[in-house]
């Protein structure tokens, strides 16, 4: 039987890889770039910054522990020294992974999500999906927390009720 952390985490990989998916079947659509280059073996040049974000998600959550801790560190340092639209949402990406500064991504990701700030509207609207699924997730470990509580005090309750049905039995005996 699977615990309830298993089935969310399970369900957030699935709805994370459908909207990936969805957005790189969109980009699919796009015309290619005429002066089209190679970031690597087989691999063309990103049609937009979104989409090289995509595929940057993809590169960093393949990564080990200490190797996503040495790339936050690295995108945490770029974001200071440049304070781009493109670098802010990097930084939120590596910070949402699970085990992550999820607070901390979702200040980032703030400024990005309103209206009329200036950013591309690619960005703008990775941003809002990307704090939409913060949001999800946050509510989602709510559930499961309220969830653990719950079971812990239907434990303890069926606990108190054991003891109480043993003492009732244990002094129906002494009566005798």
């Amino acid at each position: 039987m699977m615990n309830v952390t298993t089935i969310i985490a399970r369900q957030t990989h699935r709805a994370w890889l459908t909207l990936l998916l969805a957005a790189l079947a969109g980009c699919a659509q796009l015309k290619a770039p005429q002066n089209e280059y190679r970031i690597g073996v087989g691999v063309t040049q990103p049609a937009s910054e979104a989409v090289s974000l995509l595929y940057y998600f993809d590169y960093a959550r393949g990564l080990s522990a200490a190797d996503l801790a040495k790339e936050t560190e690295r995108m945490r340092l770029l974001h200071v020294r440049n304070k781009s639209d493109f670098h802010a949402l990097q930084y939120a990406m590596l910070l949402s992974v699970p085990g992550g500064d999820v607070h901390r991504a979702q200040q980032l990701l703030e400024p990005l999500t309103r209206e009329g700030g200036g950013q591309s509207r690619e960005l703008r609207a990775l941003a809002l999906l990307l704090t939409t699924d913060l949001a999800e997730r946050r509510r989602l470990e709510d559930g499961v927390r309220k969830a653990d509580d719950l079971e812990k005090k239907l434990e303890a309750l069926k606990n108190i009720e054991k003891s109480l049905i043993q003492r009732d039995t244990n002094d129906a005996g002494e009566k005798k």
